[in-house]
């Protein structure tokens, strides 16, 4: 004869209960924007040599960058960590929207590729082309839209900023590897003897 659970309530009650709190945890995070200033990395955590940009993804000199840093990705592989940070420039009245919208590609795990989008169409930067973008890298487009509008990251791209300023950024692109800075669009060779010093500390 199979036993009687005395206050089979009791137990229903605490499962429910942590259904309940688990579903509203998912929903509030899910909710709430990234509002932190940490940025978009590529490369192992640990890798020998840090290289962080600033960047505007209007500065044309930016645009000379973009396929420089990616030669170097490709080059030194899991040796570099590369840290992208916003740093859009006041006369660049594109800037700060698309540094937002990659951020809100971001959100549905295609920073990179957004941003990979944005430098390749540096010249056609708007709020239509950022919405467009997002449909051809299969962003949900709703979320995205909303995302843009309501400025969702504005906090997050002037907080990147102002550590840009605090770290004695003036111009774009602005580079440190390994802490040393380089500033402007610099033939590859530049950098590479900079990471191949570090390198060999």
């Amino acid at each position: 004869m199979r036993k009687k659970v005395k206050y089979p309530w009791v137990y229903v009650s605490f499962v429910v209960g942590i259904l309940v709190i688990v579903a509203i945890s998912f929903i509030f995070l899910n909710q709430q924007p990234n509002q932190s200033s940490e940025p978009y990395s590529k490369g192992p955590a640990d890798a020998k040599v840090t290289m962080v940009e600033y960047s505007d993804f209007q500065c044309p000199y930016c645009g000379m960058s973009y396929p420089v840093v990616k030669a170097l990705q490709q080059k030194y592989g899991n040796n570099l960590r590369f840290v992208y940070k916003h740093f859009p420039l006041p006369f660049h009245p594109n800037a700060e929207p698309a540094a937002e919208a990659s951020e809100c590609a971001g959100e549905q795990s295609k920073f990179w590729e957004y941003h990979d989008k944005l430098f390749e169409n540096q010249d056609s930067l708007s709020n239509a082309n950022y919405k467009k973008w997002a449909g051809e890298l299969g962003l949900k487009q709703a979320q995205f839209d909303q995302c843009v509008d309501s400025r969702k990251y504005k906090s997050k791209v002037e907080q990147q900023t102002k550590q840009g300023q605090d770290d004695g950024v003036s111009g774009t692109p602005t580079f440190y590897i390994n802490g040393q800075k380089i500033v402007g669009a610099r033939p590859q060779s530049v950098f590479e003897q900079a990471i191949d010093a570090a390198l060999k500390q």
